[in-house]
Formats: C-alpha cells, structure tokens, sequence
C-alpha cells in the first residue's frame, strides 16, 4: 500500500526538497461542470493555511508550507521552510474556487442547514470526484450518490467513469439486521461485516466475501490527562475547561497502565474474539503498511502474564481494597491517596465485538484488583465524552492515512484538547511526552526512507513503553456481496483499499445480465478556433457521437462569452453577431435525453473591419441529389477563416480583398476545391457539390432462442486486424440500429451485452450511398457472465457502510491557533508519570 496519482498525475522536487511542483490532469471537472484548474488547488490549500480553527481538519497537511501557487491553469508549486516527507500524501479535497470565494470568513464552519439554504450552494455540495451528492437523510440514515460524467481518466483505467449509476449508501446501527438485509437482498454488498457471524454470512445462498488486510487499528485507550489539565480554567471567562471530566487520576500512573496491559491476553482477542480475523497488535502503525510497522522486540513484549501483573501494582503503591484472595472481586487503592482502581469503560453500543472485548477484559483485570464498570454510548455520544475528558478507559478505532504521520499525531501534545468545545483536537489519550512529541516534529523533514523508518520506530517503540493505548488488533475488512446480481469483484488483497465503501470498487464491478447503463455523449466536437470580423455572422456546426441517441435526439447548448456578456443559443447549427474585436471563447454542450453531457470549447479571434473593406465568398453546398449538406465545412487554405453550412447548404465568408483556395468538405462525403478571387464590397460565388464516399449499416439484435428483440445491446464494426472499433452503436428497445456514414469498406460486425454470448464474427460491405441490413442472433450466456467485449455497466447498486467506518468520517483535527480555552503559554504543562519499577520476572 502506497501514495498513488489522483489530480495531480506527476511532480517535481527541487534539490534542496524545498519547492514541489504538481502538475495536474488537464480532463478533470466539478460536479457544476467548471474545470479543476490549479488556481482551484491554490485556493484551496491557502485557505486551510489562512483558515485557523475553521480549516483545521486538514492543518495538519499543511503545515511548514510558505505558499502554495498556481504558475499556470495546470501547474501548481509549493514552497516549504523545511523539507517536507509527506508531500506525497497531500490527502486534501480540492475546493471550487467561483463558488467558496464568495463564502464570508466564517462560513467554513456554517451548519449543515446554512449550506442547504444559502444562495451559495443552491444545489448542495460541489466537488469532483467520481459519485456526486443526490440527496441524504439524517432521519432514515442514507446517503445518495451520482455518476459522476466527467471525471477525469486515471492511469491504468479504461473508463472516466465509474460502472455505476448511482450509489445507495445505507448505514446500519444494528449489525444483525444489516447481514439480515443481506441475505433477503435487500441490499448488495456491506462493509465490516461482524467476525462472529463471518462464517454465517458466507452460508447463505448466493453471498461470497472477501476478507482483506485492512489498513485499520483497533484501540483500547486510557485517559492520560493530567490533572492539572483536567482542571484547568478559562482565563478569560473564569469557566473550567472541563467541567465534566474524570476526576479518577490513576490512569496517569504508569505502573497502572503497564499492568493493565500485563494483565490482557492481545492474541486471544485477535484469535478467539475476532475469531482469527485479525492480527493480534503490538504497535501503532498496522501492517497493513509493512514499510512502517514496528514489531516489538520480544525482550519488550508485554506478554499475558497476571502475576507478574499484580506483583507490579504491588511495588508501584496499591494494595486490595476488598481482601487479598484475588479469587473475587477485590479493588486495589492507591496506598497514599486512597484512590480506587475502579474505572468508567465506555465502548460503542453497536459494536459488538467491542462489547465482548471489553467483557473479557474486565474478567482479567478483575484478577489484578481492578475494576472497570462497562458503559455502552452511540458513537456521537462518545464523542462528546471524549472531548470532555469524562471517560477513564475506551475502545475505538482509527483508519489512518498510508503516510505515518497522522496517527503519530494522535499522540503528541499538540492534539490534546484545549476545551470541551475544542472539537478540533485528534488526541483522545491525551498522552504527552516531550521526546515523543520532537521525534515527530523531526520525521517529517527526514527525506531518506530508512532514516525515517528509524525514527518511526523509535516513536512507536516510546509509545508501546508508556502504553496510552493498548494496542488490540488489526481487524480484516471483512466484505460480503451477492454473486446473483453482480460479478467482476476486484481482489481486495492484491488491491488493498478497495472496497463497497471506496469509489475504485465502482470501475471494476458489473451488473449480470442487465441492461447497460447510459452514456454521456462522446467525440463532441465545437469546431476549430476561428476568425471572423466585427459585424460579420459567423456560422458554428457541432458534431458529437452517442451510442444511445441519434443526432436529432440530442440537444445543442452553445455559450458564447463576449466582452463580459454571455449569450446561450440552442441547436447543432447556430449563426452568431460578433460586435466587439478581441479574443472570445465559445462552448458547445452536447445534452442527451438522459441528462448527461458532454462538452467542447473553441475560440473566436474577432478583428476590426480593415481599411480596404471586406468583399465576400459565398455559395451552397449539396450532395448530387441536390439536398443540402448541414454543417458541411468551407475553409480558406493557409488560414484560420472557414464557415460551417447551414440548414439550407449555405455559407458565406467575410474576407479581404485576394485570391483564395477554398476546399468543403463533410464527413461521409469527398472534398471539392475552388479558386475564388474577392474584391472589396463584392459578393463571389462558389458552389460546392459534393460525392458520396459513405454508407450505412443498420438491422436488429434478437435473442436466438426467442427471437424477442436484445435492448441495449453493443454492435460495433472493425476494420479486419484493427484492434478498436471504427464505430459504435446500441441497439433501441427494439433491437434496432443505425450507423450512419460509414466509409466504404469491409467490416467486422460484433455485437455484445451483458447476459449474452458474442456472436461470431459478421462480415458486412459497405457502398457508398447504400444501405447494409443485417439480422444478428445473440445466445444467453447460462453462465449468466459478462460477454467477452461488452462493456462493464450497471443500473444501480445498494451498498451499506460500516458502524465503524464512521468512525474516521467525524473526528476532527486540531488547529494550529490557540484556543479560548487555554491562552498561549498558559497551558498546564501534562505530568510525567515516574518510571515504575521493572516488574518481576515470573
């Protein structure tokens, strides 16, 4: 598992690791259909640097950054004050600069109803990835996701677009009816399937799984806060910090929290609870990134060991409070403070397999005098008892980026909270250690891997030590789908990151013998750029391909940007008035009656009328039948001056006063030149007709044992030895196609969809100005497979996401100003716990 490209597709370091420059993919737009350019990247990173509290979720990418600047519309360069090794791992969703640059300062941390209502947004977020934001409800708990038409193409993928219409997010807070849902087919596929009903899941008909290495780490934490900063005031109001927070201080202790750890059996839970579906864990980094993992010595190891456990509370100053025989349920005390081992242990209600853990771990430590009083919350609640400090003990999980740093963060001072409503704050341990928190500082300028990696491991090996966490497992993703609907299941293994809750699942999985899923038209074509002059009606023609609809069934948006003004006219063909001189950029959107669009830009050079006057050529051009020939091109050789042809086959040209070679020309048909000489104020004219050099090939798809007609089936035409297709159509709901303007020649015929065999190969000669009918017969695939070259589409997917994996999605990270809570410089520095002594060899 490692870094990998996604906007931006190549950099550059400078020698002296101090300038880095991006270069960003040049076909990536947002959902509102705007360009991702780099003056977007540079807006966004510089407001998270100039954002404060507001932008603190992501402060942590940014930090030693000078500035960030956009050098062109694709090229963007930063600049650090110290070598930076995470430049790779810049994890930040790149904003839209025309819509939040009119959002007022504090409208980043807005609630959820401003940006619903607010003439910002009036359709909901905008970003660029692959799924765009349908609707979602807080009360029937979903969340609704889009195909995204223009997402830009990635390395190593045959498609821009995901293989999906449309994504039905459902998050469960009972795990028993979401592997219920499951198994009725409810729903498709989920996530963090429970490990204790693993094996059920996979009994039921028609459900198979996958369980990978998950880059995730399961935690049990001590609340290490010291009580200085437990009890810590606001300078300015007078008001504590945390009002609620835990006033048991012997999870501060060192010799508490070692014994604890003693007296916890890590491979039973990994192996008996999780049922051998996760790694037994040591330190904080999972293995899932072997590059980083620290594997505790084993003369470091705190082995399951309950009497050498209780020997070290014993030296360390407790005693049992309620008799000597560990055999019932004595607490020990703090011998000078009288403090009882006795602790609050808040799990996740709906986790399961957290609440069996935590049972287990209470049986253990009762045999060490300590007791632990097991509180279930929902995830929200916990969240506000985190960031009061209330809880003494918990169990959580983190889903970490590949880069190290993150959850290195989540230990160092820095992270702790200011305040209860320091909600920007990572540290939930609240550990603090003056070394650990320089280490990290230092690893983040150490560009040469194996020196990193060292300091890494120091810090985990300083972690594992003084034991803030107990570090639990490394759970499995544990994934379950339904193979009667869908196939082409990605190996989650090989691919590690891949799954139902990550968009690169949605480019690999197709749908078994469905109907294909649209697509947006291709090959949209403007124009070429043009010139023209003032006053002059310029003709535009566009042309686009679709495998759906024909030319008439599509629809035709031009905006033409002039001098400020913006002017939108409708239709494939369009004339057009410039009456300024200047340079002006024209946008053809090719609309199909589905909805999805595509687009193509051109632009218009506007020049003055000379002095010499202008004179004119003009003229119709028509096939031999006489019929007009539409958007049929008439361009002047040796410059950037055509026409296209209108509905009535004719064109007409503003020039100079010269001698011109001009050649029309059309798809399907053969090129005519003339010679033409213009004088000023003078009309020329020049007729153009124009043989025929195309075909047609049209028929119907049927099924060969009904022979009802086969929808939405693929039929494409080669060129015998030629790997691509010449082109491409699908057939209506009748079975029907047409391809038009097909060049002379022989074809290949392969006709495909999903359910279906391919045919065999079908030879067809076109002549020009002919019709070719064919009649082809598709065989059902028993297997119920994808044919050989059909193409991977679906008409929609439910999915459900993880209780666990919200997890990740409502944390927040802490910013790098101070907060009311506790001024700068005033912060209570956090105890150092003493050394506890060694304990006892057993």
């Amino acid at each position: 598992m490692g870094e990998c490209p996604q906007l931006a597709v190549s950099h550059e370091m400078s020698p002296d690791g101090l300038v880095w420059t991006y270069y960003l993919a040049e076909d990536s737009y947002f959902h509102d259909g705007v360009q991702v350019t780099a003056h977007d990247v540079a807006f966004t990173f510089n407001m998270i640097m100039n954002g404060g509290k507001q932008t603190a979720l992501y402060s942590g990418y940014i930090e030693g950054f000078v500035s960030v600047v956009a050098t062109d519309d694709f090229t963007v360069q930063i600049t650090l004050a110290e070598p930076k090794a995470t430049m790779l791992g810049l994890i930040v969703p790149i904003l839209p600069e025309h819509i939040w640059s009119d959002i007022e300062a504090d409208g980043v941390i807005k609630t959820v109803e401003y940006f619903q209502d607010t003439e910002y947004f009036p359709d909901g977020p905008v970003g660029s990835g692959p799924l765009v934001l349908s609707e979602y409800s807080l009360i029937e708990d979903f969340v609704r996701l889009l195909a995204h038409e223009q997402y830009h193409q990635h390395e190593g993928l045959d498609t821009n677009r995901i293989n999906v219409d449309e994504v039905l997010l459902v998050i469960y807070e009972n795990e028993q009816l979401m592997t219920a849902d499951l198994q009725t087919g409810e729903i498709d596929a989920i996530t963090g399937v429970p490990p204790l009903v693993w094996e059920t899941v996979l009994g039921y008909d028609d459900i198979e799984g996958q369980a990978p290495t998950a880059h995730i780490l399961e935690e049990f934490g001590f609340n290490c806060a010291s009580q200085e900063w437990r009890e810590s005031f606001n300078e300015a109001t007078g008001e504590p910090n945390f009002p609620d927070a835990s006033t048991n201080y012997e999870t501060c202790n060192l010799s508490v929290r070692r014994a604890m750890t003693m007296a916890t059996d890590v491979p039973f839970i990994a192996e008996e609870i999780h049922q051998g579906l996760a790694v037994a864990a040591d330190s904080l980094i999972p293995t899932a990134t072997p590059f980083w993992h620290y594997d505790v010595p084993e003369e470091e190891y705190y082995h399951f060991n309950i009497e050498a456990a209780n020997e070290l509370l014993n030296v360390s100053g407790y005693h049992q409070f309620d008799g000597s025989d560990f055999g019932f349920a004595g607490v020990r005390e703090n011998e000078s403070s009288g403090a009882r081992l006795e602790f609050d242990f808040y799990v996740i209600r709906s986790i399961d397999i957290d609440e069996l853990t935590a049972q287990q771990m209470q049986i253990w430590w009762e045999q060490i005098g300590v007791k632990v009083n097991i509180i279930q919350v929902s995830e929200g609640v916990l969240y506000g008892i985190w960031f009061n400090m209330q809880y003494d003990l918990f169990i959580w999980s983190w889903w970490p980026d590949v880069d190290p740093t993150f959850l290195l963060s989540v230990l160092t001072t820095d992270e702790i909270p200011t305040s209860h409503t320091d909600t920007t704050a990572w540290s939930d341990a609240f550990y603090s250690n003056p070394e650990y928190d320089q280490m990290y500082l230092d690893q983040q300028k150490l560009m040469d891997p194996d020196e990193r990696q060292a300091m890494v491991f120091e810090m985990q090996r300083i972690a594992y030590r003084d034991c803030p966490y107990i570090c639990l497992v490394y759970p499995a993703s544990l994934v379950a789908y339904r193979t009667d609907k869908y196939e082409n299941f990605p190996d989650m293994e090989v691919n590690s990151g891949i799954s139902p809750s990550s968009f690169w699942y949605y480019f690999e999985i197709t749908l078994i013998g469905g109907t294909t899923a649209n697509e947006s038209p291709y090959n949209v074509d403007a124009g070429d750029d043009v010139s023209t002059y003032v006053g002059e009606e310029q003709t535009f023609h566009g042309s686009a391909e679709d495998l759906e609809s024909s030319q008439d069934e599509l629809n035709w948006t031009w905006t033409i940007d002039e001098s400020g003004e913006t002017t939108t006219l409708y239709g494939q063909t369009i004339k057009y008035t410039f009456d300024n001189a200047g340079t002006f950029d024209v946008t053809l959107s090719v609309t199909d009656p589905e909805g999805l669009s595509s687009s193509d830009s051109l632009t218009v050079t506007v020049q003055e009328v000379p002095e010499e006057g202008l004179g004119w050529i003009t003229g119709y051009v028509t096939d031999t039948t006489g019929e007009p020939i539409e958007g049929a091109l008439v361009s002047l050789n040796d410059t950037d001056q055509y026409e296209n042809v209108d509905v009535l086959g004719l064109y007409n040209i503003a020039v100079v006063p010269g001698t011109y070679e001009i050649v029309a020309s059309a798809n399907g048909y053969s090129d005519e030149t003339a010679s033409v000489s213009v004088e000023a104020e003078v009309v020329s004219w020049s007729n153009f007709t124009l043989g025929v050099t195309s075909g047609s090939v049209t028929g119907q798809v049927l099924d060969s044992a009904t022979e009802e007609p086969v929808a939405d089936a693929l039929v494409k035409l080669y060129i015998p030895g030629e790997e691509s297709a010449s082109y491409s159509k699908k057939t209506d709901g009748n079975g029907s196609f047409e391809i038009l303007l097909v060049d002379e020649g022989t074809y290949e015929v392969v006709v495909s969809k999903t359910g279906f065999e391919t045919n065999d190969t079908v030879e067809v000669a076109v002549t020009a100005g002919e019709d070719a009918s064919l009649v082809i017969y598709l065989t059902a695939d028993k297997k119920g497979g994808l044919s050989t070259t059909g193409i991977a589409v679906i008409a929609a997917l439910a999915i459900i996401a993880a209780v666990a994996a919200v997890a990740l999605l409502l944390k927040r990270k802490k910013g790098s100003e101070p907060e009311l809570g506790l001024p700068e410089g005033d912060k209570p520095v956090p105890e150092q716990a003493e050394e506890p002594p060694e304990p006892p060899e057993v």
